[in-house]
């Protein structure tokens, strides 16, 4: 056993880390209930303390609203070009499924992703931004 509690604790967790749980049940039959207690005094502490301070609570928004109008600002600029999916896929090197899926909204592309259509499309990457931000003021 460790010379302070922590290490004691600590100990106490990796002895049964790696054990299957119904050598655990078994084992504890012969192990002091106090010893026990104190396992799951300082698991539930730990878990506590690592919920409150290593993993806050704070959702990120969804930002689908985002991928929503990405789609339908690259729908309509492809269609202003006469392009089919297929043609865009070609000129921009992104596959034409991942295009149809950005279109829909049901894809979350990378920034390299949304460069590489907006080259497609023969507009600046911020242009095509752009044109999100504004579709999200519109429709908001």
């Amino acid at each position: 056993m460790g010379s302070t509690p922590r290490e004691a604790l600590t100990e106490a967790r990796m002895s049964f880390d790696f054990l299957p749980a119904s050598i655990i049940s078994m084992a504890s039959a012969s192990v002091p209930k106090t010893f026990i207690g104190l396992r799951y005094q300082a698991l539930t502490f730990a878990s506590n303390f690592q919920s409150e301070v290593f993993l806050p609570n704070t959702k990120q928004p969804s930002h689908q609203h985002l991928y929503t109008c990405l789609g339908e600002v690259v729908s309509l600029q492809r269609k202003r070009l006469h392009m089919s999916q297929q043609e865009l896929s070609d000129a921009s090197g992104v596959d034409r499924v991942f295009i149809s899926n950005i279109e829909r909204g049901k894809r979350k592309p990378s920034f390299g992703a949304v460069s590489s259509v907006a080259h497609g499309l023969q507009l600046r990457y911020s242009k095509l931004v752009g044109k999100c931000e504004e579709c999200m003021k519109k429709t908001a």
